[in-house]
């Protein structure tokens, strides 16, 4: 009777033990840092997008220990060399641990235009860190800041200077839509030819085989197809990457500019023969065609009808590419050790404590083996 008591005690709290490591590894804290636009994106009603470009940082978190009386919790972006830090403000943490709020550029800058680093801080002392790699930040500024050799942003904080070319490619395709919109709305041969020129040179730009100077260029000169080839071979060049948002989102960025280039090359294709049309009613059938193919570029398409728009083969398009680029720039930060462990009031080392919890466990176990075979033993003889 005593050993029973005593096997059952043992047992009781081997579960426990190994309970508690499960426990622990749910309390930890987890959250997400994401950059994203604060204005609406392009929809083909205009010919220029320049302006709120990853001006907005979401920030959410779970599990969050409370702060000590007089603490708070701040969020803040810093730059690459450490020499500039930008705060996203003081965090308040719900009853259960959780953190979801905001913060937009007061200026619209492009938060990606110097800082590549976010930390969490506890009364001045860091908490919580992510650094985007070297490599990592270079493809992820090419995309969606700036890339050298690209036309320059006209308007906004960062006029004169290079556009991204995941921005590139999202403004001109929108800009193309704009273009088959006015094409089909037209009610002369002429009118139609015009807007079929036009989009022709924003799908080409300057250097493309089919442009022509005897009509307006209403785009930036680059070409819509000269942008999706860029940003599909920056995508590929990133999946190399050391960072795994950078390298879990390239393929999906690669898909979906190569999409646009399938897509508008056919588009362009339609064009070219409106503007030799004599009928009006001809033309304007070959630039709804391109109309189709160009909001589906710009727009994606859901080929599978499932009701969302992928990132692959035959369905992401310039929108997928750029929010794709946002992704491979998420933030993820993980707890900080050494001088910079979380606060100093009350909490614990959960990694260790899962472990020995763990350990404590496993020994119970075999404890409570020893005691059985012990007893099975007593009964026996």
């Amino acid at each position: 009777m005593y050993w029973s008591k005593i096997l059952k005690m043992v047992l009781i709290v081997a579960v426990m033990s190994l309970i508690v490591p499960m426990s622990i590894a749910w309390g930890q804290s987890t959250w997400t840092g994401t950059v994203s636009d604060s204005g609406s994106a392009p929809d083909g009603s205009s010919d220029s997008h320049q302006l709120n470009l990853n001006d907005k940082m979401a920030l959410s978190l779970s599990n969050l220990a409370q702060p000590g009386e007089g603490e708070s919790y701040e969020a803040l972006l810093i730059s690459d060399d450490g020499s500039a830090e930008l705060s996203l403000g003081a965090l308040t943490v719900d009853a259960d641990g959780s953190v979801s709020q905001s913060y937009t550029h007061p200026s619209g800058e492009n938060l990606y235009s110097i800082y590549n680093k976010i930390s969490v801080t506890l009364d001045g002392n860091n908490v919580f860190a992510h650094q985007l790699s070297e490599g990592g930040t270079s493809h992820v500024r090419n995309l969606l800041f700036s890339a050298a050799g690209n036309p320059a942003y006209s308007e906004g904080p960062h006029e004169g200077t290079p556009k991204g070319s995941a921005v590139g490619l999202q403004e001109q395709t929108g800009a193309l839509l704009n273009r088959a919109n006015q094409s089909v709305s037209a009610t002369t041969i002429a009118a139609l030819q015009t807007q079929a020129c036009q989009f022709i040179n924003v799908a080409e730009g300057s250097s493309g085989t089919n442009f022509s100077a005897s009509c307006d260029n209403p785009g930036d000169g680059y070409g819509v197809l000269v942008y999706a080839s860029d940003v599909a071979d920056e995508a590929d060049t990133a999946a190399s990457a050391t960072d795994v948002n950078v390298t879990g989102n390239a393929a999906g960025v690669a898909a979906s500019a190569r999409n646009v280039t399938t897509w508008i090359s056919d588009a362009r294709d339609n064009a070219v023969l409106a503007t030799a049309a004599s009928d009006l009613s001809v033309a304007q059938t070959y630039m709804v065609n391109a109309q189709t193919l160009a909001n589906r570029s710009l727009k994606g398409f859901d080929s599978d009808r499932n009701g969302s728009v992928g990132s692959i083969v035959g369905e992401g398009g310039a929108r997928q590419a750029y929010i794709g680029a946002q992704n491979m720039a998420e933030y993820a930060p993980t707890v900080l050790t050494g001088d910079a462990a979380l606060p100093k009031s009350g909490d614990v080392n959960l990694g260790l404590a899962a472990f020995m919890a763990l350990i404590t466990g496993v020994a119970m176990i075999t404890i409570g083996g020893y005691f059985l075979h012990y007893k099975t033993r007593m009964v026996k003889s």
